[in-house]
């Protein structure tokens, strides 16, 4: 088990549907101090640009385990993480931008495919 691989667990989180858009300010304040935050009910969009996450805390706000997390960048669905200090961390931020950047290429590549199929078919 490497530095980055602590803390985890292969166990996933439930998605729940009931969470706000938004983390209220006290809240933000108080992870960026530091603050005990439960993860598993923090969704990627609520956190701040700026918020830097470990591999374990990444895992948890995307619902995944940190095996999957590692085979997501593998296969470049997440961006690979920054070092710091021996371990990577990723930023809220660059990772929505990813994720934006990322579905923005398949769908353009599903349009193509589409246009294509409706070329052959008729």
């Amino acid at each position: 088990m490497n530095a980055d691989d602590q803390g985890c667990t292969n166990q996933t989180q439930p998605f729940n549907v009931s969470i706000p858009d938004k983390l209220p300010e006290d809240e933000i304040a108080d992870m960026a101090h530091g603050g005990a935050v439960n993860f598993s009910s923090i969704r990627l969009h609520q956190l701040p640009d700026d918020f830097m996450l470990s591999k374990q805390e990444l895992a948890k706000v995307l619902g995944y385990s940190c095996r999957t997390v590692d085979r997501m960048v593998k296969s470049l669905e997440v961006p690979p993480g920054t070092p710091m200090r021996g371990r990577k961390v990723w930023f809220a931020g660059n990772v929505r931008a990813w994720f934006a950047k990322r579905a923005a290429k398949l769908e353009a590549e599903a349009e193509k495919e589409a246009q294509r199929l409706r070329m052959v078919l008729h």
